[in-house]
This record gives C-alpha cells, structure tokens and sequence, in this order.
C-alpha cells in the first residue's frame, strides 16, 4: 500500500466544564487557514487559571497567526511556538505580579501547527497529543508530572501512578518560572491520520484505548469531540475536558 502524506485538515474542538467543577479553566482555539491548534488547562488550585489559560491562548495565537500571515509560504516551526510560548509565559507572570488577586495563577499549554504531510508539537505540564493510525494510539506528548518522573526512574508503576494522589504535581508549566523548557515533537501526517490534542479532564478518565476506540468509531472530527467529552463525563467528569480533533486528508 502506498502511503499517501496528508494534503489537507479537518480540525475540530470542544470544552466542557464537567460534572464537578464550578467553572470552565480551559481554553481552546483552532484555526483551519493557519492550521494551527492550542489548548491550554488552567492549573487546578491555582488563583485565576482561567484567565492563564486564556491568556496563554491568547498570546500564542497573536504570535504565530501574525507569522503565518507573513507570506512567502513561511512555514511555522517549533523555534516559533517556544518563542510564542516564552511571550505567553510572560504575560502570565506580569499579569500576577500586577494583581494580587491573579498571584501564582498558571496553565498547561499544548500547540501543534500542521502543514502537508507533518506535525510540529510543543508543550508543557500533562495536556496531550496522540496520533491516531492504522488502528493504533500513539502518545506523541510526555506528561510533566510527578508522576510520569517516577515512572521513567522505575519507582512506580504507570498502574500505581494511576491512584497516586500526587500524580497531577506539574513539574513544568506556564506561569511557574521566567525560565521554561517546553518540548517539541515532530512527525507524519499520512491520510487517515487523526491528532487528539487534550487536558486531563479526558485523561483521567478515559485510558488510551478508550480514546483510540472513540475516535475509530466517530464520523469524523466534530462528532469525535462529542464522543470523547461525552465519555468522560460519564466516567464522573471530575475536571473541565477539551479536547481537539484533526483529521488528516
């Protein structure tokens, strides 16, 4: 079989407060003409993270839309997301040291820009990306958690980590340091692929062969969105979910 690298993408996105929470601390933007998308989860017990969340979003899609706006076919390439993430984490620590009420406020941050046949991903802290091909899941994204530390040094089980109740401590994000060290992913899109950009609020409840199931048995990126929030809502929707769907053609 030949395999055919994408041309084009149909992208989809979705938020959802849950069943628990009292308000929505995640933001989402997708943008088909830019073929970029960014989804970024205010931090649970922080003041304000919904406005770092919306912040973060903000920034970066004014950094990297006025760059693919720029013309001559000028590529978006992952220098150009670190630097847009570097001004988004700015913002947020200028915004709380100018307001009390917003002190130590941060978010999560995941942005994937997409242009024929690849993928560039950058983040920070546990909001993730999967491609989906062939039948498979495959996690493109490594939590920066507590969590996922131990079980890369063989101290915990990725069963154990599942229970632990430390296992939400970001060990990266925005708003935590002036310094930070995002990580950049990039790969294939063929046809039929499929990229699932979400925040825990999915993650926590559905593992990924649930997600992977959802997506192989939706029509398409809108009604997978549905499904996947749909899912994790009725695992008890303890956090806010979002999550964003591209489907590769």
């Amino acid at each position: 079989m030949t395999e055919t690298p994408a041309s084009a993408y149909t992208m989809a996105s979705g938020t959802d407060r849950g069943q628990i929470r009292s308000r929505n601390e995640d933001s989402v933007l997708v943008l088909p003409n830019q073929g970029l998308a960014i989804l970024a989860d205010g931090m649970g017990g922080h003041q304000a993270g919904d406005v770092a969340s919306r912040m973060a979003v903000d920034v970066i899609a004014e950094s990297l839309v006025t760059l693919a706006n720029a013309g001559n076919s000028r590529h978006i390439s992952s220098d150009d997301i670190v630097h847009a993430i570097q001004r988004a984490n700015d913002s947020i620590l200028d915004a709380s040291e100018d307001n009390p009420q917003q002190h130590g406020m941060g978010s999560t941050i995941v942005v994937t820009s997409m242009t024929p046949g690849r993928f560039t991903c950058v983040h920070l802290g546990d909001s993730r990306m999967y491609r989906v091909r062939a039948g498979e899941i495959e996690r493109i994204t490594r939590d920066h958690t507590l969590a996922e530390h131990y079980i890369e040094l063989g101290v915990m089980s990725a069963e154990e980590a599942k229970t632990w109740e430390g296992r939400n401590m970001l060990l990266k994000g925005l708003g935590i340091d002036g310094t930070i060290e995002p990580e950049g992913n990039e790969g294939e899109m063929l046809v039929g692929d499929t990229l699932v950009l979400c925040s825990d609020g999915l993650t926590d409840v559905c593992d990924d062969s649930e997600i992977r199931d959802l997506i192989l048995s939706s029509e398409g990126p809108q009604h997978a969105v549905t499904q996947l929030i749909a899912a994790a809502n009725a695992g008890g929707g303890p956090d806010n979910i979002t999550a964003v769907v591209v489907s590769a053609r």
